[in-house]
């Protein structure tokens, strides 16, 4: 006898979609690579011609140090251990290195240089890095993120999301990173009203 009781595979929260759908929120922190994806990295080791680089994945992906736009073997990054960039996924064979590159695929950024600091992909000068689950990332990065669109009512502020769950943001002073990273944190899961309602307490509390 077939039963009609419905068994979750993963743990997680369950939620409604609009249509009315049911499903499981999974707060998984796991990054398995896609080609395409964008991501943020950190640098762990220079190694040759290529950068590993951390994120979060099983393995460290490579990046190579020419992986920028108009870089060439006299004018190129120099990026320490420790440095961040944001880079999309190149590469992601199974039994391969996983490889990321920081050349812009916008059409009307390819003319321009990585010195000039005006590229979407490129190192992350400065700010705050956070570590939040996948799927708050993927929520972060749709055009019509509601929490992201409240707070720059309020705050200017820069701000880059992984699909690795990763989340590096930029103010104008420490005390408005750390009120945006807070925010930003705490809206996972959490529908436009108390959102809302978050954003203008701590609005009215600190400024």
């Amino acid at each position: 006898k077939q039963s009609s009781c419905i068994r979750a595979t993963l743990g997680g929260e369950v939620r409604a979609s609009p249509t009315g759908l049911a499903y499981v929120e999974n707060f998984a922190t796991k990054y398995i690579p896609q080609v395409g994806d964008m991501v943020i990295g950190k640098v762990t080791q220079r190694m040759g011609e290529h950068y590993k680089v951390d994120i979060r994945a099983a393995q460290p992906a490579l990046l190579s140090q020419l992986g920028f736009n108009n870089a060439s073997k006299r004018n190129k990054p120099n990026l320490n251990v420790g440095s961040l960039v944001y880079c999309h996924v190149t590469s992601a064979h199974k039994d391969m290195d996983v490889e990321v590159s920081c050349e812009s695929a916008i059409a009307n950024e390819a003319k321009k240089g990585w010195a000039t600091k005006e590229l979407y992909f490129g190192e992350l000068g400065g700010g705050w890095l956070l570590d939040t689950s996948l799927v708050h990332a993927r929520t972060l990065m749709q055009e019509d993120c509601f929490v992201l669109d409240r707070i720059g009512q309020d705050k200017a502020y820069e701000i880059a999301v992984g699909l690795n769950g990763r989340i590096w943001i930029n103010s104008t002073s420490p005390r408005d990173t750390v009120i945006v990273a807070n925010i930003i944190m705490n809206a996972q899961g959490r529908p436009p009203a108390q959102v809302e309602a978050m954003v203008s307490k701590l609005t009215r509390l600190f400024g």
